[in-house]
């Protein structure tokens, strides 16, 4: 739906919703999720279609699939909840993420999970690990779009968190070696160059490749700015944005 055809059948959609929202499957309660958080920034209005959505997810959470849990909490992220529906949102739908489930999300579910659990500041040190572990495990068989796109976008958000482990240094080890691969560097897209730059620590640790020195050329020839580098772990959208 186009953002003025939402809001003209936003009373009819409040009350179908509260009809059906408990015969829902998990699928389509995961795509209204997902749908009323790519609307709000347009059309606040639909985040009163929410609380009922949630409540059935929460509901429902042993029925979704790893793919579903992932988009939930990408939307989660995007939205306005409540604290008291952040936490049973995280609390019942993460705990169904098993190391075996883990494994059979795409990098882009793992980097929307990931960007997710930032915007909503979850922290839960065990199910951070499993995603800087996952996207590691993944990162050398990565297509293009995956390793220009949703390996950035990984580091940026545990980085975000704070997650600093030997499964964080691996995982920069891991995005550094495919992005060193076939003059990757330079098809990096705007966001994800500033956001690497901002990630990427300063201090060259040690079992860290040094990114730095690939980056730096980039950022110089693009001619970004530090105030635009500093602003990329908003995300590409609102990066994209500012640089406008």
């Amino acid at each position: 739906l186009r953002t003025v055809e939402a809001l003209d059948i936003l009373p009819l959609l409040e009350g179908a919703v509260q009809e059906v929202v408990w015969d829902m499957n998990s699928q389509n309660l995961t795509r209204c999720l997902s749908s009323i958080a790519k609307l709000r920034r347009a059309a606040p209005e639909v985040e009163r279609l929410t609380p009922d959505i949630v409540d059935a997810l929460v509901q429902k959470s042993p029925e979704l699939t790893a793919s579903q849990v992932a988009a939930a909490i990408w939307a989660a992220g995007e939205l306005d909840l409540s604290d008291n529906e952040v936490y049973a949102l995280t609390g019942d739908l993460l705990h169904t993420l098993t190391p075996e489930r883990f494994a059979t999300l795409s990098l882009r579910e793992v980097a929307n999970l990931a960007w997710g659990l930032a915007q909503l500041d979850h922290r839960e040190h065990s199910i951070l690990g499993d995603i800087a572990d996952v996207a590691t495990s993944k990162a050398s068989g990565s297509n293009r779009k995956e390793s220009l796109w949703d390996l950035p976008m990984i580091v940026v958000a545990l980085t975000r968190i704070g997650y600093e482990d030997k499964a964080m240094n691996k995982l920069r080890d891991a995005v550094a070696e495919r992005l060193q691969r076939k003059h990757m560097m330079q098809k990096l897209p705007d966001w994800s160059l500033c956001a690497l730059a901002w990630a990427w620590p300063q201090d060259g640790q040690a079992g860290l490749r040094d990114m730095r020195c690939l980056l730096e050329p980039q950022l110089k020839k693009r001619r970004f700015s530090s105030r635009l580098i500093d602003r990329s772990w908003l995300g590409p959208g609102e990066w994209q944005s500012e640089v406008r």
